[in-house]
């Protein structure tokens, strides 16, 4: 099944599910041999990120929160060097595709691949063998997760926080532009996506918009942090690369600016309650 809670089951039983399907395919990615290391960090990383989003949607009403949001967190990371490796040699390479000369480049290439190398050689297969343990873990405590709430009030808040924690950190983003406030605006969009994702069928053909529109910004803002990280990285060894960089951060957070205030033009309580009433008309599960 998809990553979308379904109009006949309980919410609990639904959260338990998706959870469950999310970690049982990442265990699949892990056992994938057509995915070399960096791919399959990638891939399962996603899937920590999915059930982080799914237990924010029913954040207040699950005790078992703040424990398993910091488990998907921690395996996550244990991966994150992988990723970043290769993402950066990644944007390095879209950086100075269009250079009359980039060969001129090549030295700090050189360093970008090593960088790379290394993160891949370093126990690799130790790491990916310690993610399937937390994974195999988190399984089983999936099946048991208990969710205090019925229909709709079991997501109520977590609709509304997240909502409102993304205009937020959008607000926020723009008013002191650092990397670090970027960054996180993008993870509080991540989140809002997911939950668009997991109440898709709810909102019909609407989510469709909604989720691509927050995926488009998710992105933008994506390729300003790789940016930022090979900035940081670069150092002082390259004012004209770096010049390159802030001129592509300029206009990708310009542009990640004016669809996110197309999309986040409500207050999140009058966000909360068009979502309600789409969930009300869907929704024909026992609790509803």
């Amino acid at each position: 099944m998809s990553y979308r809670l379904e109009a006949t089951e309980p919410v609990d039983e639904g959260v338990r599910r998706v959870a469950g399907e999310q970690i049982e395919r990442s265990l699949a990615e892990l056992s994938n041999d057509d995915l070399g290391p960096h791919e399959k960090a990638l891939a399962v990383r996603k899937r920590c990120k999915k059930v982080r989003g799914l237990i924010r949607l029913v954040r207040p009403v699950f005790d078992g929160y703040a424990d398993e949001n910091n488990a998907m967190r921690d395996a996550a990371r244990s991966l994150a060097g992988l990723r970043d490796a290769a993402a950066m040699l990644n944007t390095f390479d879209d950086l100075i595709a269009g250079d009359i000369n980039p060969n001129r480049f090549a030295p700090v290439r050189e360093r970008l691949v090593a960088r790379r190398d290394q993160a891949a050689s370093a126990n690799v297969d130790d790491a990916l063998d310690r993610f399937r343990q937390a994974m195999e873990k988190a399984l089983e405590r999936s099946g048991e997760w208990v969710i205090e709430g019925e229909g709709f009030e079991a997501l109520r808040d977590g609709i509304t926080r997240t909502y409102g924690l993304t205009q937020l950190e959008m607000a926020q983003a723009y008013d002191i532009r650092t990397p670090e406030a970027f960054h996180e605006w993008r993870k509080r969009i991540k989140y809002d996506r997911y939950h668009t994702r997991l109440l898709a069928d709810a909102w019909e053909l609407a989510a469709d918009d909604r989720y691509e529109q927050a995926k488009a910004v998710s992105d933008l803002l994506g390729r300003d942090h790789d940016l930022s990280e090979l900035a940081t990285f670069l150092g002082s060894s390259s004012d004209e690369l770096t010049s390159e960089i802030k001129r592509r951060q300029t206009d990708l957070r310009l542009r990640a600016h004016g669809l996110g205030k197309q999309l986040y033009t409500d207050t999140p309580e009058e966000h909360t309650r068009r979502v309600e009433r789409l969930w009300t008309d869907w929704y024909t599960g026992p609790d509803a």
